[in-house]
């Protein structure tokens, strides 16, 4: 099935006012440019890393050493895209020991961003990535990795990632554990990925492909 941009395209749900600089816990996506499986493939439920998945992953867990203020929790590297957990902590929050008010990003935030019924078509993008935001975090490792794997590659100002990345606030500690789950068993569920290439992506919003 051929990349359609207009229907495959996972666009930015960014919460319009929210500060992702705030401490919580956050799951992200990340889909390589035009779904091409060059991370790895996928034998009988597992996931080998390709040298390019390699890379992404060590740079993944560096992401971490290099800011102090993040860490990182289950995270699966799949052959065109990543899903992970990442704590934005600070001397107040630690992401591992976190209680579930300090992993709450405080329901009445989001009722006053989202008022009840306010669909996701409704969400606003918020542009550009504020310094020490998810979107700063995010964008740095996308350019560590992509530029290491054009090296090897010997390829320049080759774009590896597309260009957005999209993020569920995890405000619940049942919605933590549903999302560690989802994605240790996201190898397991890979034929009926939206993600495979092999999949006929139906129309439908992107949030709908995960249970929380």
């Amino acid at each position: 099935m051929p990349y359609e941009p207009q229907r495959h395209h996972r666009h930015s749900i960014r919460l319009k006012g929210y500060d992702y600089r705030k401490p919580s816990a956050y799951f992200v996506t990340l889909c390589i440019r035009n779904r091409d499986c060059l991370l790895g493939e996928i034998i009988q439920g597992n996931m080998y890393l390709s040298p390019f998945g390699q890379i992404v992953e060590n740079e993944w867990y560096r992401t971490a050493v290099v800011r102090p203020n993040v860490e990182l929790d289950a995270f699966i590297i799949m052959p065109n895209h990543l899903h992970g957990i990442i704590f934005i902590t600070d001397k107040y929050y630690t992401s591992l020991r976190a209680t579930r008010q300090e992993l709450s990003v405080g329901l009445s935030d989001l009722q006053q961003i989202y008022p009840t019924g306010t669909t996701t078509t409704q969400k606003r993008q918020v542009k550009g990535a504020v310094s020490c935001s998810l979107g700063a975090i995010i964008g740095q490792f996308k350019s560590l990795s992509t530029k290491r794997v054009n090296r090897i590659r010997q390829t320049r100002y080759i774009p590896l990632w597309q260009r957005d990345f999209y993020d569920h606030i995890i405000h619940r500690e049942t919605s933590l554990n549903a999302i560690r789950k989802y994605i240790v068993e996201n190898p397991l569920r890979w034929a009926d990925d939206p993600e495979n290439p092999e999949y006929p992506l139906p129309n439908q919003d992107p949030l709908t492909d995960f249970p929380f």
